[in-house]
């Protein structure tokens, strides 16, 4: 059953779907290169594990994408903010995500939402029904440390969850949530208190917000470690801290990092997730060798 649009709005069906079969992960990046090779490397990650499905990316930029994933969704930078001039990169993931829902046809579908610095470590088959969305929990996320934001933006302040990618959401509820996201993103972001407070995670709150507003309640569960965690039997592994030594002789991490040697392994003391991250990191690049890859373009700013 196709949804009914009014207004703007998506209207999810009277019987929600229990059949959909399909999956598609979806992922935003800019036209830097550092976020090039974090795309290339989640998609082979993606083929490695033979994760079901399709794999989209919304590539917001200028030119040409880089040929790493063959389904490339292109819109304009929205960083600045085309009405207000804010330069905020984060920006980018919700207003393209609205951008191609619209242009893309509604179907009944689980999308998997991940980030660039992710790496497949296992398949995800989960499906999803309408209003039974599944997130990561996410400590950082703290609702009282943010209680005032909350009460400012959200009209559900205690629904609000401490979650974030991956998430898992029927493409129904994505269709209903986004457009609040945005608008939520938008007012933390002019808002010039919660713009401080909330910093690069203010389009996570917008999230968490439009979807407490909108009565989605998120199932969370452990889908992916951090580079500190010592269990890696999950499907994820969410490269956006540093990784590094007790004595801080060995360390790898993102921001600095580009890519094309083998990186050394590191020694034993470090955690289990930042050991299988490397051991990730150094098969992509072997293989990228063996395919005869072009080399990295290097040398774009950081995000």
């Amino acid at each position: 059953m196709e949804p009914q649009h009014r207004n703007g709005q998506v209207e999810q069906p009277e019987t929600p779907a229990v059949n959909n079969l399909q999956i598609r992960t979806v992922f935003s990046v800019d036209d830097s290169a550092y976020q090039a090779w974090q795309a290339e490397w989640l998609a082979w990650s993606f083929d490695r594990v033979r994760q079901p499905g399709y794999l989209t990316r919304l590539w917001s930029g200028v030119g040409e994408p880089t040929p790493s994933v063959p389904d490339t969704f292109q819109t304009r930078s929205f960083s600045p903010h085309p009405d207000t001039g804010d330069e905020f990169a984060c920006y980018n993931k919700p207003l393209a995500l609205n951008e191609w829902l619209k242009a893309t046809p509604s179907r009944d579908e689980t999308i998997l939402l991940v980030d660039p610095d992710f790496v497949f470590l296992q398949p995800v088959s989960m499906f999803v029904r309408p209003g039974k969305p599944i997130a990561q929990r996410i400590s950082y996320m703290n609702t009282k440390k943010f209680a005032q934001l909350l009460e400012r933006h959200c009209q559900a302040p205690e629904e609000v969850q401490s979650l974030g990618f991956p998430v898992l959401i029927h493409r129904y509820d994505l269709e209903r949530l986004v457009p609040l996201w945005v608008e939520k993103t938008e007012a933390i972001r002019n808002h010039p208190v919660d713009r401080e407070d909330a910093g690069w995670l203010a389009e996570m709150w917008g999230y968490v917000t439009a979807a407490a507003d909108l009565g989605l309640c998120h199932q969370l569960q452990h889908l992916a470690a951090f580079q500190m965690d010592i269990c890696v039997e999950i499907p994820f592994i969410h490269y956006c801290y540093e990784s590094q030594s007790s004595m801080a002789d060995w360390r790898w991490d993102k921001r600095g990092y580009e890519p094309g040697e083998l990186f050394p392994l590191p020694p034993c003391d470090v955690a289990q997730a930042s050991k299988v991250l490397i051991e990730q990191l150094n098969m992509w690049l072997a293989d990228r060798s063996t395919n005869g890859s072009a080399g990295f373009v290097l040398g774009r700013d950081r995000g």
